[in-house]
């Protein structure tokens, strides 16, 4: 088994989450779970980062699998019931389903419609298998970005939680200056569609990967209601720190 796959294991295991796989219409995605409680109407829902989607700013990466599964962990330690990590499409593939999963749901088409679609439909099987009524998502990274892209979709989404997650990422292309995601949808566009739902968002202030400032678009639109909140963090970065910070996030 490779490494991150342990890793994750072993996260999964030390918080005594299940591990299932949730069939999709294009993707398989992979899935950890905690203890469920059919008496509680909400359903948590975690959506990883892109992962190791990039090997080098112009070389994309064999296999997506997170070294670092930042929504797995903070999955880990919410210690609320019915609390479901999803991994995103083409993650933790062996060698066999990897040569089955194009690069592109990694790269430009990582926020496409196809995965957007594939999500939903997982957090559409889980909730009709816990008869439960509201969602909650949490993104982390590109997580985030289809936290958002999925709950502009859905009718039952009550909360939505990003970390360090590049939801206009138009400018985060430019800054970086790499080609944009052309194949990808970009959360800003639905901003009007979400406008209804409490949101909270947070950054790094010294998050390089995903820099307050290629976000500043996005965060002047969150002043203008007070349903959208959002927090930038001294110190943190891309991955560091936020599992010390969770269990007050989880309070806000």
């Amino acid at each position: 088994m490779r490494a991150p796959d342990l890793k994750a294991d072993s996260i999964a295991q030390k918080s005594q989450l299940i591990k299932s796989i949730i069939k999709t219409d294009k993707f398989d995605l992979i899935s950890f779970h905690n203890k469920q409680n059919l008496e509680n109407n909400l359903l948590i829902i975690y959506i990883e980062g892109d992962g190791n989607s990039w090997k080098s700013k112009y070389r994309i990466s064999e296999d997506p699998t997170p070294e670092n599964p930042v929504a797995l962990k903070l999955a880990a330690i919410d210690p609320r019931p019915n609390v479901f990590y999803l991994a995103r499409p083409c993650q933790y593939l062996d060698k066999t389903g990897l040569q089955k999963c194009s690069p592109i749901y990694w790269s430009s088409h990582r926020y496409s419609i196809d995965v957007v679609n594939a999500i939903n439909q997982a957090i559409s099987s889980i909730k009709s298998s816990n008869n439960a009524s509201k969602i909650e998502l949490v993104g982390f990274s590109g997580g985030g970005v289809l936290a958002m892209l999925v709950a502009a979709i859905r009718d039952d989404v009550s909360k939505i939680i990003t970390i360090a997650s590049n939801i206009d990422h138009v400018p985060w292309s430019k800054y970086h200056n790499v080609s944009l995601l052309e194949g990808s949808l970009n959360p800003v566009d639905f901003i009007n569609d979400l406008k209804n739902i409490q949101q909270l968002h947070l950054w790094g202030e010294k998050d390089r990967l995903v820099p307050v400032k290629t976000q500043a678009t996005f965060i002047n639109s969150l002043e203008k209601n007070k349903l959208f909140e959002y927090r930038i963090l001294p110190e943190f970065t891309h991955t560091c720190c936020w599992g010390d910070y969770w269990a007050d996030a989880l309070r806000l």
